[in-house]
């Protein structure tokens, strides 16, 4: 065996292992104290939907220090003419290992998923604009129906008060004037031995009983 094929079995066994793991699995390992571990577990759950199974690992190539492998490897949802660079790294002095998935997409495919986040854009702003147009195309019915609340909610008008009858007149008696301007008439023709037809009385006024006592 070659040193890239031990290379390639290296990062293929390290792939396999990381894509077995369940999703509980990954769970504990970011809930741990191993801060390596709970990184690739983090690394791996960001691509996992994206990726699929693993398949293989094309090629793999070591670095000079012997710390780092670097190599592409292909998975179930990947095409054609797209790259998964995935690199593991070692860290001797901390015994730490790290394991990054970097995939990289053609053009083609970067300016088709371009174009559909624009499409995606416009569709939700078009859809914002047709809602806001509906609200405001029924803001003309809110007065009638402030109106109708306004005259649901209007307390009912208090009964008018009953009229309150007229007293009645009293039509005053003149009988006991007339009486009494005969009387004095009589006594003031009595009194000059004249007749009572040359005298007029113009007016009689009621004195007060106080004034008769004083007299």
């Amino acid at each position: 065996m070659t040193q890239e094929d031990a290379v390639k079995a290296l990062l293929a066994n390290q792939l396999v292992a990381v894509s077995a793991l369940t999703d509980e699995q990954l769970d504990q390992m970011l809930e741990g104290s191993d801060l390596s571990g709970a990184a690739i577990a983090a690394n791996w759950k960001s691509v996992k939907e994206e990726l699929g199974a693993f398949v293989e690992v094309t090629d793999a190539e070591l670095n000079a220090e012997g710390t780092e492998i670097t190599g592409h490897a292909k998975y179930e949802k990947i095409g054609e003419g797209t790259e998964v660079v995935v690199t593991f790294a070692v860290n001797p002095e901390t015994q730490s290992t790290t394991l990054n998935w970097d995939i990289q997409y053609p053009m083609g495919v970067l300016m088709q998923r371009a174009a559909m986040n624009t499409l995606m854009g416009i569709g939700i702003v078009f859809l914002t604009l047709l809602f806001l147009s509906f609200l405001i195309a029924q803001l003309h019915f809110i007065p009638d129906m402030v109106e109708k609340l306004s005259k649901k909610n209007k307390p009912a008008a208090a009964p008018a008060p009953a009229a309150v009858p007229a007293a009645p007149v009293v039509e005053e008696d003149y009988t006991d004037d007339l009486e009494l301007v005969a009387v004095i008439t009589a006594a003031i023709a009595a009194s000059e031995n004249t007749s009572s037809d040359g005298f007029v009385v113009r007016s009689i006024r009621k004195s007060n009983k106080r004034n008769w006592q004083r007299a």
